[in-house]
């Protein structure tokens, strides 16, 4: 599964240094951290991530995964957590080279919604996600193929907060790229669930559980 961003808000935007390239999330890091740009940091035990808003408010993290025979699993969810983070080792690492890290990409999408019931049903029975770990009942985190997570809903800012207005600045859509098989059971299911939509021969759109517009392509 592939994930586009094309325009984001209240989300946090995952950038994932691919093949655990530390020395350039060290230089990037420094860079931030020199130009006294606001920046936190939290060690989740599957990964390691700091966090920045960009001048629009949108959430962004630049992380790394640990070796995934690391992850603690239990009764099909992972072990996460937030922990302190070792900065200055992080920092040691630096290449300083200030181009854009060629396997960097973005590795998952952290929604705030005002319903984690929504968020599963979304995730869970129309995405066909799997529930692999959970912050009591007000963050859950949804994966495939045994990853610590692809999709996150959190309902930290209460649940009276409005749906997506697609005028304002902000996540304005989102798109998967998947197989011809998982594409044609999301559309009946999208059918079955009378859940409107449109279409064209290769592609699907409908409203996600936070107001922003989905749209999965067929991967041809």
């Amino acid at each position: 599964m592939h994930v586009f961003v094309l325009c984001l808000n209240y989300t946090i935007v995952t950038l994932r240094f691919k093949d655990n390239i530390i020395s350039s999330k060290a230089t990037i890091v420094d860079r931030i951290i020199k130009n006294n740009y606001p920046i936190g940091a939290g060690d989740h035990l599957v990964s390691e991530s700091f966090y920045i808003n960009d001048p629009e408010g949108n959430g962004i993290e630049l992380y790394h995964d640990r070796d995934s025979t690391e992850w603690i699993w239990e009764d099909g969810k992972v072990k996460m957590g937030t922990l302190p983070v070792d900065v200055q080792a992080l920092l040691d690492q630096k290449n300083n080279h200030l181009d854009y890290p060629k396997n960097m990409k973005i590795g998952h999408l952290h929604f705030t919604g005002n319903s984690i019931a929504k968020s599963d049903e979304f995730f869970n029975e129309l995405l066909n996600t799997d529930l692999v770990s959970f912050v009591g009942d007000t963050a859950h985190f949804y994966s495939q193929n045994h990853y610590h997570h692809h999709f996150a809903t959190n309902i930290w800012e209460g649940e009276n907060i409005n749906k997506r207005n697609l005028l304002e600045n902000g996540i304005l859509k989102w798109e998967l790229e998947v197989s011809k098989d998982y594409y044609d059971s999301i559309s009946q299911r999208i059918i079955e669930k009378g859940i409107p939509f449109k279409d064209d021969e290769n592609s699907i759109s409908i409203e996600d559980h936070v107001g922003s517009k989905l749209i999965l392509f067929k991967k041809i």
